[in-house]
């Protein structure tokens, strides 16, 4: 019987293209929540959120102008070696299907599984 546990992570981020402000940092939280977290809150999947600052070029860096992203952290831990792979098929699949979406672009970072409880029987 397999006593393993696994830990599923991802890192989601979605970035709009558009100057920091207080108007396109919450735009971004509520795009997050509404549009990916909104699906991934009934799957038991614990997510946080924060936003991060960079310049889209070279120009942008010399006038001082950044840009803001934000970074949606998922994580779960599994029972089964299959659960990891549905889940990241499911947030594969959302980013897929909202990028593009109100000038939103969104891309994943899918973390290789852990085992995060190994078996001590053998």
């Amino acid at each position: 019987m397999d006593t393993n546990r696994y830990l599923f992570k991802a890192t989601v981020t979605i970035r709009q293209g558009r100057q920091a402000t207080t108007r396109s940092e919450t735009d971004l939280v509520q795009f997050s929540e509404q549009c990916i977290e909104a699906h991934l809150t009934p799957l038991a999947l614990s997510c946080s959120h924060s936003l991060s600052y960079y310049y889209p070029d070279e120009d942008a860096e010399m006038n001082g102008v950044d840009h803001v992203e934000l970074n949606l952290r998922i994580e779960r831990e599994c029972k089964r070696f299959r659960s990891v792979v549905d889940y990241s098929q499911i947030v594969r699949a959302l980013c897929d299907l909202f990028d593009g979406v109100g000038g939103m672009h969104i891309s994943c970072i899918l973390e290789e599984p852990r085992i995060i409880s190994p078996c001590l029987d053998d």
